[in-house]
């Protein structure tokens, strides 16, 4: 896990400073930037630090990226948190702070309720959330009794697992 220090970037070198120079104003967009500008803005504003080729630009970016996506498969609240965590993480390395990747390994996120999960735990309940989404009446309201009894078992399998 790589942690990142604007600060760092300007003591390695001219080439860093270079890359400082471009990170800066898009740290700067990116500490207050919101959903309300647009899927389009925020592509737009991924490839800006994309086009810095660097792996610190790739980390930050790394937030962004996953609330673009969030939005794009219909969570926007989940993408909305996630954008937070871009505008912290921006406004962190601005201040000197380290941060880690969206996508390091050993990332706890949470579930709707708050309850802690991993990836691959997030990525079951994204699944189980879009089943839903397709269901309607009676087909539902079982779905959603099974649904309930399968993440009990699910999430205490998941933690007896994280705790070896």
């Amino acid at each position: 896990m790589k942690h990142i220090k604007l600060k760092d970037i300007l003591k390695e070198g001219k080439v860093n400073e270079a890359l400082a120079r471009g990170l800066k104003p898009l740290l700067m967009i990116g500490s207050t930037i919101t959903k309300n500008v647009g899927e389009n803005a925020l592509v737009k504003l991924s490839d800006k630090f994309d086009r810095i080729d660097d792996e610190y630009a790739g980390d930050i970016a790394s937030h962004l990226d996953m609330a673009i996506e969030l939005m794009q498969d219909g969570y926007p609240g989940d993408a909305t948190k996630k954008l937070k965590q871009f505008n912290n993480a921006c406004k962190d390395v601005l201040k000197g702070k380290s941060i880690k990747s969206a996508f390091a390994e050993g990332v706890v996120n949470e579930d709707r309720f708050g309850h802690p999960i991993t990836a691959l735990g997030n990525q079951i309940y994204i699944q189980l959330d879009k089943m839903e989404q397709k269901l309607s009446g009676k087909e539902k309201n079982n779905y959603m009794r099974a649904r309930s009894a399968f993440w009990k078992i699910t999430k205490a399998a998941m933690e007896d697992e994280e705790q070896k």
